[in-house]
């Protein structure tokens, strides 16, 4: 098997592979196709759930689920520590601005990062950033003005320069392992939709890009030794209609806290939405917010919303644990049961299948679960619902949008006109590129961090969610 000295990770945010796939068709991107697929591979591979920016960043740089190092949203909850805590800093979480860098306090300790692996490694505009030398996360001190000013503008493509030209200051110094961020499919994705003609740019201007990076490699004698993989966190779908979550729950006496608004009188509810097309719903029982909230209980005190939350037409899935960790999915039109045991998954249905699956086993592991699901509307739902109900931060309650809707209608400036974050095929399916030819099989992105282990050489020292495709 060949070896690297050096790994460059390119991560188009928002990518969504079947638009790579028609512009390869027609050309338009010839440096992606002569350095990465023609000396290599090309796949499709599932993300995690949520799949959205933060969070499926953490099963490429540690190999584990978002619920695995118990950073289940871009904005959670917590209730343990909100009723130990009244003023915990630690009680809820927004991964958007000034919160995003306590990521990296708040993802498990026992997870490595390549960051904390390769000690000689540079990042670039990702904020999981734990383990690095910060003299070599290159944007530490430009980020929040980069940020800041296209949040403004809408300028997004000027943070793909910028990653574009801090690569040539990383390729200089010759490191181990480099993490390139490119924002601006998903950003301008948001602010129009995902085929617009302004994010097809963008990924032409990426592929640009790493044709000069590939040139500079050469330049330094490089190229030969370095791993090239290109991929992404989620894909997006198009927003016609925005559901108040919020709204929905306050008509109801529940009067939920929501991010900016984390402190309310009398709350009886929290709701986080992340990539606004899933939320964690989190619900206080009669002595305060206690611990996590199973079906028994919800359907006890809470079947008139569960029932609501079910019928509601803007959403797809709810789900939600009963007392055996079972998970219950329901759907319009039949609910399915999810139980792990010893590492194999039963899965019983009633009435109509929530997810529309066809002939599947009613007993898997997590690799068949995979490879029966793959090419469904809701690839892999079943392992991604039973990893993000791990974490002790998710809610009591998860919903999954329809498409078209999103579930954040307030303070989401400016407007969303694409969405991300559900189990759905459009948001969960990312591109794959790497510059070696790799085996036929399904790939999660979680399986990136030992594949890339395993090509540079190292072991990995902690258990992870995921196994090297080499």
């Amino acid at each position: 098997m060949r070896q690297f000295k050096h790994c460059i990770l390119f991560l188009i945010d928002g990518a969504r592979p079947d638009v790579m796939e028609k512009m390869m068709k027609r050309g338009d991107l010839p440096n992606i196709q002569r350095y990465l697929l023609e000396p290599g591979s090309y796949t499709k591979a599932v993300t995690a759930f949520p799949s959205t920016t933060g969070p499926a960043y953490a099963p490429i740089l540690t190999g584990c689920y978002p619920g695995t190092v118990d950073v289940p949203g871009i904005r959670w909850f917590d209730k343990e520590e909100s009723s130990r805590k009244k003023l915990s800093l630690k009680r809820q979480r927004s991964y958007m601005w000034v919160e995003a860098p306590l990521l990296n306090s708040d993802l498990k300790k026992d997870k490595l990062t390549l960051f904390e692996i390769f000690k000689n490694s540079i990042n670039i505009f990702n904020p999981l950033t734990r383990g690095i030398n910060p003299a070599n996360n290159l944007t530490r001190f430009s980020k929040t003005l980069y940020y800041l000013f296209v949040h403004l503008t809408s300028t997004w493509q000027i943070v793909d320069w910028a990653t574009h030209r801090y690569l040539f200051k990383a390729i200089r110094k010759k490191p181990e392992f480099v993490f390139a961020l490119f924002p601006a499919v998903d950003s301008l994705s948001h602010l129009s939709h995902p085929f617009s003609k302004t994010v097809l740019d963008a990924y032409l201007k990426v592929d640009k890009f790493i044709g000069e990076t590939v040139q500079h490699l050469k330049m330094e004698k490089i190229l030969d030794q370095t791993l090239l993989i290109l991929t992404s966190d989620h894909g997006l779908t198009q927003t016609h209609t925005h559901v108040d979550l919020v709204d929905f729950l306050d008509k109801r006496d529940y009067r939920a806290l929501h991010y900016p608004r984390i402190t309310r009188s009398q709350a009886k509810a929290a709701v986080m939405v992340s990539g606004n097309s899933m939320a964690h719903i989190y619900l206080k029982n009669g002595q305060g917010w206690g611990k996590r909230m199973y079906l028994d209980e919800l359907e006890k005190n809470h079947a008139g919303l569960l029932s609501d939350l079910i019928h509601l037409p803007q959403v797809d899935l709810v789900a939600c644990l009963d007392e055996d960790r079972g998970i219950c999915v329901y759907g319009s039109g039949g609910k399915a049961r999810i139980r792990e045991r010893e590492g194999n998954i039963d899965y019983s249905v009633e009435g109509e299948d929530p997810f529309g699956y066809k002939g599947l086993p009613q007993t898997l592991n997590h690799t068949t679960s995979l490879e029966h699901t793959f090419d469904s509307d809701y690839p892999d739902a079943l392992v991604q619902l039973i990893q993000i109900f791990k974490s002790r931060r998710s809610g009591d309650i998860i919903l999954s949008a329809q498409k078209g809707f999103d579930l954040r209608a307030r303070f989401e400036w400016p407007e969303h006109k694409a969405s991300h974050g559900s189990l759905h095929r459009e948001h969960m399916l990312v591109p794959l590129f790497i510059n070696i030819k790799i085996k036929p099989r399904k790939i999660r992105t979680a399986d990136i961090f030992p594949s890339i282990l395993e090509l540079l050489g190292r072991e990995g020292t902690n258990e992870i969610d995921g196994k090297s495709f080499v």
